[in-house]
């Protein structure tokens, strides 16, 4: 009966002797020559693995650890330059339809990302990458889920607003002010008339869930000295969320920049 090398590369073994495993060479560390690696990769090709041996994979691989620095920047080489066909990438998408991760990986891959900040070369290649892509609409139930998630995160706290104007009005540009990013400039004209008077304020003091409109309200000003709460309007959009606080027992003042006499 015939034996197969054991690395993978589908070569026979000639050796009459018991127990060898692999062909002359083929068991070393270092780098395997060019011809070693096709035959591998041919005789892999169209290859499944079973269940079993795909829990073993894993498992193993769970219990290696974390990869060192060193093997990282190694990867990193080897890869540089690397194309990936359009046939792998199709094949990739295929095998990864329709599968999610359990909530044990979850977990484990929220632990190992908390706290840490994205490189912002790799921002910028990641990008890159995906330019001109085109994705397929998120389902409903996709769309639920997210919400509900950003729904938690406001809740607790973990998210902010971006610093965007909302139109084209003067006072939509976001600006600082006592190194404090305020959403438009009438919010830090207001903020600055106040310090004129004397007026203590917080800015942004809280987030409200109002289950009325199903939604996250944050007030942009709050001052302790009189219990209530300000919100800058220079149009008239939003006012239902004034509405709802209010109707929950809260002090709630709209100012305008008439209010202001700039």
């Amino acid at each position: 009966m015939e034996k197969l090398c054991e690395c993978g590369c589908g070569s026979i073994i000639t050796s009459r002797e018991p127990g060898v495993r692999f062909r002359q060479g083929h068991n070393t560390k270092g780098p395997k020559s060019p011809q070693h690696l096709e035959n591998i990769s041919r005789s892999l090709t169209g290859r499944k693995l079973s269940k079993e041996h795909r829990e073993k994979i894993s498992e193993n691989n769970r219990n290696r650890g974390s990869v060192s620095e060193l093997t990282r920047k190694k990867l990193s080489q080897s890869l540089t330059g690397h194309v990936v066909s359009e046939e792998t990438r199709q094949k990739i998408s295929n095998s990864r339809t329709g599968k999610r991760h359990s909530e044990e990986t979850r977990k484990r891959m929220s632990e190992v990302r908390r706290g840490k900040t994205r490189d912002p070369e790799h921002v910028a290649k990641s990008a890159e990458g995906h330019r001109g892509l085109k994705y397929t609409p998120w389902s409903e139930e996709s769309r639920k889920k997210m919400s509900e998630s950003m729904k938690r995160a406001w809740k607790e706290g973990r998210v902010s607003l971006p610093s965007v104007p909302s139109s084209n009005s003067k006072w939509s540009t976001p600006t600082v002010y006592k190194g404090l990013n305020m959403r438009s400039k009438l919010e830090s004209c207001t903020a600055e008339a106040m310090d004129s008077n004397g007026v203590e304020w917080v800015y942004e003091p809280r987030r409200f869930y109002l289950d009325q409109l199903d939604c996250i309200y944050i007030p942009d000003f709050y001052l302790p000295e009189f219990n209530i709460y300000l919100e800058v309007k220079g149009w008239d959009q939003g006012l239902e969320k004034v509405d709802v606080l209010r109707s929950m027992g809260y002090n709630v003042v709209i100012v305008r920049d008439k209010d202001l006499y700039i």
